[in-house]
């Protein structure tokens, strides 16, 4: 089992120790690595790195895409970018919206949240956020449920 997978089912432990009930929030940003917007992520990276030789080597990497639209599948600064780029999603939901039980893993997301208003207005806010801020949208996968009806975050394939 994965280590996110873990963390989730603690946390769904003591949301409902919390709140006898409550709904999740489960999020997938659509073609994630497709649609990053490299000016955008090269925007973070500037302001995150200060070694001038790092933000060349970093430049040089999102040039070696030019052309091309989001970012490669299975490079790995294709990853660390990836990441990156959601971490300024990470923060906002942390310390805008203040949610407590917030798990993230790549481009899938879990809130667990004390009742359906509140997980639709966050919904709503991320929305805005991710579409304003990161120019991304969430896929259909997205969808708001029941704890009663668990959820499948981060589970490892069989092969």
């Amino acid at each position: 089992m994965h280590k996110a997978s873990k963390d989730v089912q603690t946390a769904m432990k003591s949301a409902k120790s919390k709140w006898t009930s409550y709904y999740i929030l489960k999020m997938d940003v659509t073609k994630y690595f497709h649609n990053i917007d490299k000016r955008i992520l090269w925007d973070i990276l500037k302001r995150k790195i200060k070694d001038k030789k790092l933000l060349w080597l970093t430049r040089e990497i999102l040039l070696s895409t030019e052309g091309m639209l989001g970012l490669p599948l299975g490079n790995y600064t294709s990853q660390m970018f990836a990441n990156i780029y959601l971490n300024e999603l990470d923060q906002y939901i942390k310390h805008k919206l203040k949610c407590k039980y917030y798990f993230r893993y790549m481009d899938d997301m879990v809130i667990l949240l004390p009742n359906k208003e509140i997980a639709n207005n966050v919904l709503n806010d991320i929305t805005i956020f991710l579409k304003e801020k990161l120019g991304l949208t969430l896929n259909s996968k997205t969808r708001i449920f029941k704890d009663k009806q668990g959820v499948n975050f981060c589970r490892l394939q069989n092969k």
